[in-house]
């Protein structure tokens, strides 16, 4: 987060943005929505600015995992976007999930995550912790769903 001359800090953005296309699953804590125009690259967008509790993770986690297992078709081959752009501060927790174990979990099934709009500050943590060499990412969302599948990592 930048800061001002009073050492005050100000968000990159201060509005929550609206859901990317159709949503297919909506809480409070997460929206999951069709791509227009790509009907298996599925965006998924966590709402809260912060992403620090363990109790709104075990819900992050419950809604996206309920996704991913029942909303495949047989032979079925899906794209997940991870929309950061409502991200300004995540623990290891959560990098953990949206980064290690959703990717593990999507390459079981032969589907794909990648990463898009993240922060600058959050994205040198990817680069310390080498998870720029692990998931996918892309500057945009609109990026990420152009992306070749099953190209790179």
């Amino acid at each position: 987060m930048a800061s001002d001359t009073h050492g005050t800090h100000h968000r990159r953005n201060t509005r929550i943005k609206p859901p990317i296309g159709e949503a297919v699953v909506k809480t409070d804590d997460v929206i999951i929505s069709k791509y227009p125009g790509k009907d298996q690259t599925f965006v998924i967008r966590v709402m809260a600015r912060d992403l620090l509790e363990e109790d709104l993770l075990a819900r992050v986690k419950e809604t996206i995992d309920t996704f991913i297992e029942s909303g495949k078709k047989p032979g079925e081959k899906r794209r997940f976007i991870v929309d950061f752009s409502n991200v300004d501060h995540l623990s290891s927790k959560y990098l953990e999930y949206l980064a290690i174990e959703l990717k593990n979990k999507l390459r079981g099934k032969g589907e794909e995550l990648v990463h898009a709009a993240i922060d600058p500050q959050i994205y040198e943590v990817y680069v310390i912790t080498s998870l720029n060499q692990y998931v996918k990412i892309a500057e945009t969302v609109a990026d990420a769903a152009e992306l070749d599948f099953g190209r790179g990592r």
